[in-house]
């Protein structure tokens, strides 16, 4: 957001690349993106020291470079506001600040906790989920949690980030095989000058069940959430190749993303089908 201010901007990051938790694919379309605009990005770097002036601040990265600017924003995470509220007094413990929580949010007969406090998911809109299981599970009706939450970085372009990524798919052990479709094939994305970013569909390899859908581009936010019922639904990718999306429209790239994953998509060169 600075940099689109006219601010000159570093991003200092110590894992090695930006958004570490979101799909590869989406850190590296971002990066180049910033990159371009004149962002520069330090990633695997470690801060030996930080110095606060009145002429501005310094950081001194490991390897001697420095990094000085006359203002930091320190965006390293957050830590739950439990300690001092009296959870002792009712006989409940937290793990490095969280309330562990039952499959209904109870932390204990006729108390639920929902939101950042409990650890399971630190965004808004997973809280106020939360919140609706909580309220019915106390009233004695049954609600399960939802499984499938969005996740979304307000740059610009828009990120959105629904189901796995490649990496949590590893992790599980699951066969995949994925598509991508820029958003510079799209009629609506040159239209409106929006062409910088893709989108990329995940899905099972032999089953082709749906695993995630991420976007990076204009509206990725609100196009990318069509995928969000098909997901939690374990429909399959050829589901979403088969919707019928408005023409022309950013959503398109999502149902050519799918035929990508078979490559079938009518839009892109064909290439060795996954």
């Amino acid at each position: 957001m600075m940099q689109a201010l006219g601010t000159d901007v570093a991003i200092l990051e110590k894992a090695p690349r930006i958004l570490p938790e979101m799909d590869e694919a989406l850190a590296s379309g971002m990066a180049d993106i910033l990159r371009k605009r004149g962002v520069k990005i330090h990633t695997g770097c470690e801060i030996l020291d930080f110095q606060v002036a009145e002429s501005g601040c310094r950081a001194t990265l490991a390897g001697g470079v420095m990094v000085s600017g006359e203002r930091t924003l320190m965006a390293v995470g957050r830590r739950p506001a439990t300690g001092d509220i009296g959870l002792a007094n009712i006989q409940l413990t937290t793990d490095r600040g969280f309330l562990k929580t039952g499959d209904d949010l109870s932390v204990a007969p006729g108390i639920f906790c929902v939101g950042d406090a409990n650890g399971l998911c630190m965004l808004a809109h997973a809280a106020s989920a939360q919140g609706r299981v909580a309220a019915h599970r106390a009233l004695g009706h049954a609600m399960a949690i939802p499984k499938v939450i969005p996740s979304a970085v307000y740059t610009f372009p828009e990120i959105a980030s629904i189901g796995l990524t490649d990496e949590q798919a590893a992790k599980q052990a699951i066969a995949t095989a994925s598509g991508t479709f820029p958003l510079r094939n799209l009629g609506k994305a040159m239209a409106s000058g929006e062409t910088a970013g893709f989108v990329k569909v995940l899905r099972e390899r032999d089953s082709g069940v749906l695993l995630g859908v991420h976007a990076l581009g204009h509206s990725a936010i609100e196009f990318s959430t069509a995928a969000l019922a098909l997901i939690g639904s374990r429909a399959s990718a050829k589901d979403l190749a088969g919707l019928v999306f408005p023409h022309p429209s950013m959503s398109e790239a999502m149902a050519e993303a799918a035929e990508d994953s078979y490559s079938a998509a009518l839009h892109l060169p064909a290439r060795q089908t996954q």
